[in-house]
């Protein structure tokens, strides 16, 4: 009896529905291997800027001398593309993929 009492009230408040909307939902939030922020100096239009990178799971948040922002991917086979923002040049994105993600 206090079961059917319990199934009524949640089926009353649709918390069924919010429960499993929440379950399929749920996105991956654990912090992936390096994620965090980098900062360092980048040779960007023939001058040495500071560049501020912040990874968080598999896209690169990219600041270039303050006012250049853009979001790069990390793809899974370990490229990294642009993905929005401001263009940069490939050779940027092969210097910060490998001062971030530590490989070729």
């Amino acid at each position: 009896m206090l079961l059917k009492e319990t199934y009524r009230l949640l089926r009353c408040y649709n918390v069924r529905k919010i429960i499993r909307n929440a379950m399929t939902t749920a996105q991956d939030i654990t912090p992936a291997e390096k994620d965090g922020r980098y900062a360092f100096t980048i040779s960007y239009s023939g001058r040495e800027v500071s560049c501020l990178v912040e990874k968080e799971q598999q896209l690169l948040h990219v600041t270039i001398d303050d006012n250049i922002k853009a979001e790069l991917k990390i793809n899974s086979d370990g490229t990294v593309t642009h993905f929005e923002g401001a263009a940069i040049p490939e050779s940027s994105i092969d210097y910060i993929k490998k001062h971030v993600l530590g490989h070729n």
